[in-house]
């Protein structure tokens, strides 16, 4: 029965908490990392997704292109 009451307190509590933290984040823009060069089919479909969900969670997007060497397997 104690055990039960302490399991329950704690599961507010942790509830409560994440409620107060939950209102501010994220507290700075987002970061989308396009693993390909600007101006390619990649980094337009990116940007339009990166838009369409700027609008719908209110919060900045940057797109950060970052090219780098091709892995041969």
């Amino acid at each position: 029965m104690r055990k039960s009451i302490w399991l329950v307190a704690s599961a507010i509590g942790l509830s409560i908490t994440s409620l107060a933290y939950a209102d501010d984040y994220p507290s700075r823009p987002l970061h989308l990392v396009v693993p390909y060069a600007p101006g390619g089919i990649t980094d337009v479909a990116t940007r339009m997704v990166a838009q369409a969900l700027e609008e719908e969670i209110n919060q900045t997007i940057v797109i950060e292109n970052r090219p780098g060497p091709v892995c041969q397997t």
